[in-house]
């Protein structure tokens, strides 16, 4: 997870607890999730809700400066992970779709209008930055994002959503890159 490899890289000591889907949905029936779903942060009885949630707050709270302390960087890296959840909850749809030409004509229009406009343009957006990041001239929550993000569309098994989408988005490809080659990423994923 995207908010996991923050944490492991910031340097911030933590607990992932994976539950199964049954005892998911006995504590949900209890209504021990905020929202009802996962992942959740609990910090000193509190609960933090959301994935993007969560990984920006590993990011501010880490000592590797994976969020930007200055206010224009730090609402861009907000900008990406803001647009980054919403082009993957666009798949939603495909996700829960049965029918195949069905959810081939999802993953057609997510690739070919969404993507292209979301991607499009973060990509021109980081092409911008200078570097391999996305934002800025080091790693930051967002080329995180963006490995986990290429890792799973990259893999395969998604059928429909072609494995090699992230080539006609350069920057972000690097960006993505530049994160899985961080040696602390590394050492989370041989984990």
């Amino acid at each position: 997870s995207t908010w996991g490899m923050t944490f492991h890289v910031g340097g911030v000591p933590f607990e992932d607890c994976r539950i199964s889907h049954e005892e998911f949905g006995k504590l949900k029936a209890e209504g021990k999730f905020l929202m009802g779903s996962l992942p959740v942060l609990e910090i000193d009885g509190e609960q933090l809700c959301q994935s993007t949630a969560i990984a920006t707050y590993a990011a501010k709270v880490g000592n590797a400066g994976l969020y930007p302390s200055d206010p224009l960087q730090a609402a861009k890296v907000d900008m990406f992970m803001q647009t980054l959840e919403e082009l993957m909850g666009a798949l939603a749809p495909f996700m829960r779709e049965k029918d195949e030409e069905k959810k081939k004509a999802i993953a057609e229009e997510w690739v070919t209008v969404t993507c292209k406009r979301y991607m499009g343009a973060l990509d021109s957006v980081a092409a911008k930055s200078g570097s391999d990041f996305a934002v800025g001239s080091a790693l930051t929550v967002v080329d995180i994002a963006l490995m986990n993000m290429a890792a799973t569309l990259g893999s395969g098994r998604l059928p429909h959503l072609p494995a090699t989408l992230f080539d006609a988005y350069p920057a972000l490809k690097a960006a993505g890159a530049a994160a899985a080659a961080d040696a602390r990423i590394q050492a989370y994923l041989a984990k």
